[in-house]
């Protein structure tokens, strides 16, 4: 799953005051599929992101990330001319990771850092 798509998935029902259920019956995935989504568990199909898309009124690029809240383009890690050939390696085995295991890395390089 893109990093931050769960979170932001989460945000924007909250910030409209939707529970799970209510965007279920707005959206037409089950409140299950939801929950998934929310906790990154579970890829996005194409119409899924479409559905959300057009429930909430953004742009698919400020969903998945590549927009920011005021419209300004963010470019892809990958892009950064800084990124050395290990940081795209490490990139990529992360991106390959669930939102679970992908917290549980960060908690584990956090307390690397801290020794």
């Amino acid at each position: 799953m893109i990093v931050g798509l769960a979170e932001k998935i989460k945000a924007l029902r909250t910030e409209n005051g939707l529970t799970q259920k209510e965007l279920e019956r707005g959206i037409g995935y089950s409140q299950s599929a939801i929950a998934h989504w929310e906790s990154g568990d579970k890829d996005l199909s194409a119409s899924a992101i479409t559905a959300l898309v057009a429930y909430f009124n953004v742009s698919a690029d400020y969903l998945l990330g590549l927009k920011n809240d005021d419209g300004s383009f963010t470019p892809p890690p990958e892009t950064d001319p800084n990124m050395t050939r290990l940081g795209h390696r490490l990139l990529a085995e992360l991106r390959t990771l669930t939102h679970r295991e992908q917290e549980q890395i960060l908690i584990f390089i956090r307390a690397l850092k801290a020794k």
